[in-house]
């Protein structure tokens, strides 16, 4: 998979990671709190992937800004 699609799919990743964040509530429902745990782990480790091959200042400027905006388009439509 080409480096960009994989950094596209770190960030739907982190997205639904962080959509699943109120469902944890407060770290205390085990089973979603391993959901937004597992996400987030998954997410970096496909960024680490991403960056093997695509210089860091450039994947993580991708990842941190397509994510914080996709996030603000989620949390404006639920």
């Amino acid at each position: 998979m080409p480096s960009f699609a994989l950094l596209m799919v770190a960030i739907a990743v982190e997205v639904a990671a962080t959509s699943a964040l109120p469902k944890s509530q407060g770290f205390t429902n085990v089973p979603w709190t391993i959901a937004v745990a597992a996400g987030y782990l998954v997410a970096i480790w496909l960024l680490t992937v991403v960056v093997q091959k695509m210089d860091v200042s450039i994947a993580y400027a991708i990842w941190s800004g397509g994510g914080t905006a996709a996030i603000a388009i989620v949390g404006y439509l639920w």
